[in-house]
């Protein structure tokens, strides 16, 4: 509840000091800051799930992997290698067992691919 008191706090500060007051950013990121404790329960629940301990990694994995990759029919081409080397990164960070590893990274594949197909964004 904090946040969204400094989120107020702001877009009022914003409409005395510029004039203007962005109603969609306002509420955008109140719901994303009403939303957020449900979401810390499902990453928190997470630890006791196996299926959820499996499939959650791969998601932000999974969107690193959409922004540093062009694929193409017969190629895959690295075309940000930051984002690439920060999916390596988070391979290490979630890394528990070899088992567990290669799921996640086949899960995140996928979740790239459903991103790609998906998002009106092409970077």
């Amino acid at each position: 509840m904090f946040f969204i008191g400094m989120l107020t706090g702001y877009y009022i500060y914003s409409a005395f000091l510029f004039g203007s007051f962005p109603t969609s950013y306002f509420l955008l990121w109140g719901s994303i800051a009403l939303a957020s404790p449900f979401l810390a329960a499902i990453v928190w629940m997470a630890k006791n799930n196996l299926r959820l301990a499996w499939i959650l990694p791969a998601l932000p994995m999974g969107l690193l992997l959409s922004l540093s990759l062009a694929v193409g029919v017969f190629y895959i081409y690295v075309s940000y290698i930051e984002e690439f080397i920060m999916y390596a990164v988070l391979c290490g960070v979630f890394y528990k067992n070899p088992k567990q590893l290669a799921a996640i990274i086949s899960v995140s594949f996928i979740i790239s691919f459903i991103i790609k197909q998906v998002s009106p964004f092409h970077f």
